[in-house]
């Protein structure tokens, strides 16, 4: 399941314009958007992840905006699922950095995402 919920979020990051990567490869480009995704509990039903969301820019005003628009694609409102498997992400922290080394700064966002269990027609 972890990877149709990869998949999943990868295409809906893609469509905030920016660049996406998942955490660990090589970033280039400036004003992109960094993720992974990490297990944290399941039952016959349900299985909940952490997106770890990482806005980075030389702009911190930019990171924040970057985080913003990241917010606005992912989070959900009410009972309305984000696709046919993620049935709710919720904010469950955040917070920002500057590394000297690379003069950027990064705005972190730590999101739960809800999934259905794949044998389960809920």
């Amino acid at each position: 399941m972890i990877k149709k919920v990869t998949e999943d979020i990868s295409k809906i990051l893609n469509s905030t314009g920016y660049s996406v990567n998942y955490y660990g490869a090589c970033i280039d480009d400036l004003d992109t958007v960094v993720y992974t995704i990490i297990p944290q509990r399941a039952d016959t039903v349900k299985e909940e992840y952490r997106l770890e969301i990482t806005a980075i820019s030389k702009d911190f005003v930019k990171a924040m905006n970057i985080l913003d628009d990241v917010k606005k694609v992912i989070l959900t409102k009410g009972d309305k699922p984000l696709t046919d498997n993620i049935l709710s992400v919720v904010q469950s922290g955040g917070g920002n950095i500057y590394n000297y080394g690379t003069e950027t700064h990064h705005f972190k966002g730590y999101f739960i995402l809800s999934v259905k269990n794949k044998e389960v027609n809920l």
